[in-house]
């Protein structure tokens, strides 16, 4: 992932809110380049393969909840992951949630990153209330 418009002490910031690390952290071009990835120990946020079995990654749900934060210090940074480019808060809230419904499965086992993990009590953490909330976007 790339960051635009936040310093490094900005991600970390982030990154500690959620409850994630951040991981081979460099410059890139304009931006911050990084990797999300839970803390040790933890199982908040952890990721699941399509087989079921617990990756060294950061779920849909918990990339969700750092980029709000971030986007709650600059609504107008700029975030290109994988997946998508947001361009400031508004085309992030507007557009985030077609990339849960990608499918990381197969053809014949689908599974999409939004089930992709054991978020299922469909919680989030909203910087705008500072609190954990329901996600209504399931």
């Amino acid at each position: 992932m790339i960051a635009r418009g936040w310093s490094g002490l900005d991600l970390e910031n982030a990154a500690d809110t959620v409850g994630v690390q951040l991981y081979n952290v460099r410059t890139k071009g304009k931006g911050v380049a990084f990797v999300l990835r839970p803390l040790d120990g933890s199982e908040q946020w952890r990721r699941r393969s399509n087989t079921g079995r617990r990756i060294w990654a950061v779920c849909w749900h918990g990339h969700r909840a750092f980029m709000r934060v971030l986007f709650a210090l600059n609504g107008e940074g700029v975030i290109i992951s994988t997946h998508a480019r947001y361009d400031g808060r508004r085309d992030f809230e507007q557009s985030h949630s077609w990339t849960g419904d990608k499918n990381i499965g197969s053809h014949f086992n689908p599974m999409s990153f939004r089930d992709a993990c054991d978020c299922h009590a469909e919680l989030y953490f909203d910087s705008r209330l500072g609190s954990r909330a329901h996600d209504g976007q399931r």
